[in-house]
């Protein structure tokens, strides 16, 4: 009897020990998540009246915390330009266009709503 009461305190002491694991596993992961991309945007435009089509767009990538960046392409007849802007807290880190104003906007209210 003895014996069976040594041997199931080292299985609750080995599971207690395994829980704490997994609890400072999954804090980790949690502290990883934040930094992941989790809100993605894209808006299509054009931004000249005399081109075709709305081949322009500005994509916007943020994590749970408000950075990211904000990547545009503007299509001309004369060839593609693009565009990086950093994000730092959903604070832009240079003058944005109205495009990328909008798609800044949508990508922060995102996630307004979900819980």
């Amino acid at each position: 009897m003895q014996n069976v009461i040594i041997k199931q305190e080292k299985h609750l002491l080995r599971a207690e020990n395994d829980i704490k694991e997994l609890y400072q596993a999954i804090e980790h992961l949690d502290q990883r998540i934040l930094k992941n991309i989790q809100k993605v945007q894209m808006i299509r435009f054009n931004p000249f009246q005399e081109l075709g089509g709305n081949q322009s767009f500005s994509l916007v990538m943020l994590d749970a915390q408000n950075n990211g960046f904000i990547l545009s392409s503007l299509y001309t007849k004369d060839g593609t330009r693009i565009f990086a802007k950093a994000i730092n807290k959903g604070v832009p880190q240079t003058k944005l266009s109205e495009e990328e104003q909008k798609v800044l906007l949508k990508a922060l209210h995102e996630t307004e709503g979900k819980n």
